[in-house]
């Protein structure tokens, strides 16, 4: 009963460029939906959403990043959306399947500092 906002996430996907310098750049694109609950009122207001890139060889994090997502709800609508693209986040290429050597994972952020951890409510890519 006292849910102001639900968030979901939607589409999800990742662009990885092998570069001549042995590195992989990888964005993530992100959209969803937010519905207001019952305690939800339109505005505007941020979807705070994590994006975690981790070693898979070593289970070591190499980047983690909060984004703070603006979306809206209209007057006398119940949901808005929101989408983004991360920033670039380049990693070593260390094996010719590069494409096994790192995992992406996108859920929403719990408000704590940022840890070495998988976000909450995630989806896992493989890079």
């Amino acid at each position: 009963a006292g849910v102001r906002y639900q968030y979901s996430l939607g589409e999800l996907t990742r662009e990885c460029i092998g570069t001549h310098a042995g590195q992989i750049e990888i964005r993530v694109g992100i959209s969803g939906y937010v519905l207001a609950g019952p305690t939800g009122a339109s505005g505007s207001f941020n979807v705070p959403v994590k994006v975690v890139v981790r070693n898979d060889n070593t289970q070591q994090i190499v980047s983690t990043r909060t984004y703070r997502i603006p979306t809206a709800i209209a007057s006398g609508e119940t949901q808005g959306t929101f989408e983004a693209v991360s920033d670039t986040v380049a990693v070593p290429i260390l094996s010719d399947n590069a494409d096994e050597d790192y995992s992406i994972y996108v859920g929403f952020d719990n408000g704590q500092p940022d840890q070495p951890r998988q976000p909450r409510n995630q989806r896992r890519r493989r890079a």
